[in-house]
């Protein structure tokens, strides 16, 4: 009994000698001779070799993180999918993880859920620009952990859009100041200089 090679198209004995087991396969061996698939394992290694062992570029974190990043945001559908698939079969794991990490980084993960609250409103809004967690941080940090209207020192605080979305604000970190829940509240959608008379 022979078998055609769907790589080089020889013909071949059907045999574990010219082609690799394989379950999946029509008579249980592979489609392509061993041959074949040796040839694709080197030119596979040449082309791949420094990734896999992390040499050359690839031994370069900041190279690694801009072409995940790059790849990651040219393929937002595959990556949505797959988070969504890894969700499904790991529920417990992903429960726990989430809650360690809000357990040791509770800035992050207060920040985090404020910048979420205020893409959504930008959105509705349709406001340009995005603010990141680094954002806010960093914003609290220039601000000395005071608020910005007050100037007094905040535990508890909220991310306040400077011009409000609601009257042509943008959503970028440009438009952002840390502000005492107080403050916040009472200043509302009034522009910077409305609320400073009021309060």
């Amino acid at each position: 009994m022979t078998k055609a090679c769907t790589k080089c198209g020889r013909t071949l004995p059907a045999t574990e000698e010219f082609f690799s087991p394989g379950a999946a396969y029509r008579g249980g061996l592979r489609s392509s001779c061993k041959e074949c698939r040796r040839d694709d394992a080197v030119e596979y290694r040449e082309r791949h070799g420094a990734r896999r062992r992390g040499t050359g570029p690839w031994s370069d974190p900041e190279y690694r993180r801009e072409f995940y990043t790059g790849w990651m945001a040219a393929n937002q559908d595959k990556m949505r999918e797959y988070r969504k698939k890894y969700l499904r079969v790991h529920a417990d794991r992903a429960r726990e993880m989430r809650a360690l990490w809000l357990a040791e980084n509770p800035e992050r993960a207060a920040a985090a859920w404020r910048s979420g609250r205020a893409r959504r409103r930008a959105r509705i809004a349709a406001a340009p620009g995005y603010y990141t967690v680094d954002d806010v941080l960093a914003q609290m940090e220039a601000q000395e952990g005071r608020c910005h209207y007050c100037a007094q020192p905040v535990t508890e605080y909220h991310v306040d859009h400077y011009i409000p979305l609601a009257r042509g604000g943008s959503n970028g970190p440009e438009n952002i100041v840390i502000a005492c829940p107080p403050c916040n509240l009472k200043k509302g959608t009034k522009m910077p200089h409305e609320f400073e008379v009021v309060a």
